[in-house]
């Protein structure tokens, strides 16, 4: 059966009586009368969705920094993060993985169901624009993943990946790629060193992170991660101790991370990481050796 005939019977279907119904889907094949079935129940949907007080053309609009427009899309062509990723990938050229979405002051992650899109009106997005990344893995301390819990604790547990990315020489950001807090960056508390007060949190706010390099034997016997050791120390900040000013080091706890005070390059077991990219089997260094 042809599209015109298909609607030509759809649009009858609508005015007519149950009996006449009956008589026009007694006519159809079975393959034309269940398609027919599938084109009237989305239809419906349409019309229920139409209904519902958004009128059926409130739209999404995702800006810029600068408020500039760059992507405007029906509310009713998305459902989660992702969906959106992508239409703006479709619409102005950013790479899904280099996209951020905020929502109210809240990073949108790629498998959350976007919020507002059952209310009347327009709902506005945020983009930024991030560098490019490398998915990635980091193990090391006295052993597991480097993770992220439901409240938002960086802890050790399963194997868990990360976004990192150059964030000018030397530096990096870290990036959670999955789970209910994707999007958001490693950062830390603004407190003293060996303690819960300086531990490892995911949020909207990018630390900038350095890698030290070492040999293997920094790390304890029973969790040799790499053919080479990597410290990873605050970029931008140290602290001031009765031996010095030192820098400040990921240091592995049983239930999160927090930092530890060194002299540069003098990390330990418990600060000992080795950062793999995905994919490699957990053997390529997302950064070479240079000590």
């Amino acid at each position: 059966m042809g599209s015109a005939a298909s609607a030509d019977i759809q649009a009858s279907l609508h005015t007519a009586s149950a009996g006449d119904v009956q008589i026009l889907l007694k006519g159809l094949s079975e393959a034309s009368r269940n398609r027919l079935s599938s084109a009237l129940a989305r239809e419906d949907d349409l019309r229920k969705f139409s209904n519902s007080g958004d009128a059926g053309d409130a739209a999404i609009s995702v800006v810029t920094g600068s408020g500039d427009e760059v992507c405007r899309v029906s509310k009713r062509s998305v459902r989660i993060g992702l969906d959106l990723k992508h239409r703006i990938n479709e619409s102005e050229g950013t790479p899904v993985m280099q996209q951020r979405l905020v929502v109210d002051g809240d990073v949108l992650a790629d498998d959350q169901d976007i919020p507002g899109l059952e209310e009347a009106g327009d709902l506005l997005v945020s983009l930024t624009r991030m560098p490019p990344c490398t998915p990635v893995t980091i193990k090391g301390g006295q052993g597991n993943y480097v993770g992220v819990d439901n409240a938002g604790t960086i802890r050790p547990g399963p194997r868990f990946v990360w976004h990192m990315a150059q964030a000018g020489e030397g530096m990096y950001t870290f990036q959670a790629a999955e789970g209910p807090h994707q999007g958001k960056y490693v950062s830390a508390l603004r407190g003293a060193p060996y303690s819960s007060e300086s531990k490892l949190e995911a949020t909207g706010f990018a630390d900038l992170w350095a890698i030290d390099t070492g040999g293997a034997d920094i790390f304890y016997g029973w969790v040799r991660c790499g053919p080479f050791s990597m410290g990873v120390r605050d970029a931008t900040r140290t602290t001031e101790t009765k031996d010095g000013e030192l820098d400040i080091y990921w240091r592995w706890q049983p239930n999160h991370y927090h930092l530890a005070s060194k002299k540069r390059g003098h990390y330990q077991g418990d600060e000992a990481f080795f950062i793999s990219v995905e994919g490699g089997d957990g053997h390529v260094p997302a950064v070479q050796r240079g000590d």
